[in-house]
């Protein structure tokens, strides 16, 4: 199996160099990750200029690339150009935070996923409460487990797995399959001290937003120190809506 390795931390990450030495039990793999670190970044590509690329060599010498990009520009730069092969799978990770709720939106780690999924290539997403100073081997292989034990590559089209572990017990934890939760955070923007005429925000977290019992969801699952495994789709289309939409016009509903 082929492996396409990469993260929105850099590919100085000990998250990636954890998920590297794991994925070679799996496969062959190769990494293509952001030169610096890309959190945030959401699924941007860059398109209005080019991007630079140099080789590296991560875990003991496996290929790699560094590039000055988004973690979404690194998935698209293997799949269309780097690579001799198509990936069988992308996996993207070890994320240092949890991806759950609406932060899947934001997050260069999922971004990446995704991107997989959109070229055809299913992919994992591995997210965590973890520090650089944490032992990521654990979960490192908790995730290739997750991936082997759950027969996550076979299914199609290509599918999104969303994996957040709870740093600590990722061996011991059982595997909850979860839908996203909304919002996880209140957030508000604290004006900053500003040394020209233009005034300065910074946006912070407000507060936990509190969520109802449901289990079934990734934020109720790593908060009860279960891993969450979340399907994702890269289209935003909500289906469920559309049909209901679709039966009220077959009905002769309002045009």
């Amino acid at each position: 199996m082929r492996i396409l390795l990469t993260n929105d931390d850099g590919i100085d990450s000990p998250g990636l160099h954890a998920l590297c030495r794991a994925m070679r039990e799996l496969g062959e793999v190769q990494v293509i990750a952001p030169r610096e670190e890309q959190s945030g970044t959401g699924h941007a590509i860059t398109y209005r200029r080019s991007i630079a690329v140099s080789r590296a060599q991560v875990c003991n010498g496996v290929p790699a690339w560094a590039v000055h990009g988004t973690p979404a520009d690194c998935v698209k730069f293997g799949v269309l150009e780097a690579l001799d092969h198509p990936p069988d799978l992308v996996v993207s990770g070890i994320n240092m935070g949890f991806n759950v709720g609406i932060n899947v939106f934001y997050s260069g780690t999922v971004a990446a996923a995704l991107e997989g999924a959109i070229q055809g290539i299913t992919s994992v997403a591995v997210s965590g409460d973890y520090s650089p100073d944490h032992d990521l081997s654990a979960p490192a292989e908790r995730a290739c487990d997750i991936v082997e034990g759950h027969e996550l590559l076979d299914h199609s089209p290509a599918r999104v797995y969303n994996i957040n572990l709870p740093a600590g017990a990722e061996h011991r934890a059982d595997v909850l399959f979860t839908r996203s939760a909304g919002r996880v955070y209140d957030e508000r923007y604290r004006r900053q001290e500003s040394d020209g005429d233009d005034p300065r925000f910074q946006l912070e977290l407000a507060g936990d937003r509190g969520h109802a019992p449901e289990p079934v969801t990734d934020v109720q699952a790593v908060r009860r120190g279960e891993i969450s495994v979340t399907p994702l789709a890269p289209s935003c289309c909500d289906m469920e809506h559309l049909r209901m939409l679709e039966q009220g016009d077959s009905r002769g509903g309002k045009q």
